[in-house]
């Protein structure tokens, strides 16, 4: 079983390799999944018949009962097995011009995605209305910034007050540039 259990490593693994090296050219085919399906099947019904074989070598079962329990499973992996198939193995890949056709989809689906920006506007959801949203957790990330600005100061500079203690070192004047205040922010006198 060990020669057998390293042959078939080494064939999966090259199995693996040739798939890595062509997977751009295959991707219109979708072999992925392909794959999962058919190795699923062998996957399945090697280790359901060893686990059964070895329920009925323990006595748990007797040996009718688990070639009856075998074959009644497997009928019912194959429907499974079949629904599975008819998605993943579909007989318009084999109709000309598929290959195009599919190529063009995914492109269009790649830009009406890009377009939406569906990823982006959750995020801003989230981040707007998620949680932990509060004055405490923007001061945090603001903080992370390195912003040095308080929301309780920012809003205090729109509501005209400059006297909240923005930029204030003690009393000493900086020499920096005077607070605007944003509410007023480019009317003209």
């Amino acid at each position: 079983t060990l020669c057998g259990n390293v042959s078939v490593g080494l064939a999966f693994y090259g199995l693996v390799s040739f798939y890595h090296a062509i997977m751009n050219e295959l991707a219109w085919c979708e072999p992925w999944p392909k794959f999962l399906c058919i190795k699923g099947v062998v996957f399945m019904t090697f280790w359901q018949g060893l686990a059964i074989g070895a329920m009925s070598s323990l006595g748990l079962v007797d040996d009718h009962t688990a070639t009856t329990a075998q074959d009644f499973l497997i009928c019912i992996e194959m429907l499974l097995a079949a629904l599975a198939h008819f998605y993943i193995f579909p007989y318009q890949e084999w109709e000309d011009g598929y290959k195009e056709q599919k190529l063009k989809a995914e492109y269009a689906a790649l830009q009406i995605r890009d377009t939406l920006a569906l990823r982006d506007f959750m995020l801003d959801i989230q981040n707007t209305f998620g949680s932990g949203y509060s004055e405490h957790s923007m001061n945090d990330r603001m903080s992370e910034s390195g912003s040095t600005t308080s929301l309780t100061e920012l809003a205090d500079l729109e509501n005209g007050n400059t006297d909240s203690g923005a930029g204030d070192d003690g009393g000493t004047d900086s020499g920096g540039p005077e607070i605007l205040n944003l509410k007023h922010f480019g009317d003209k006198k």
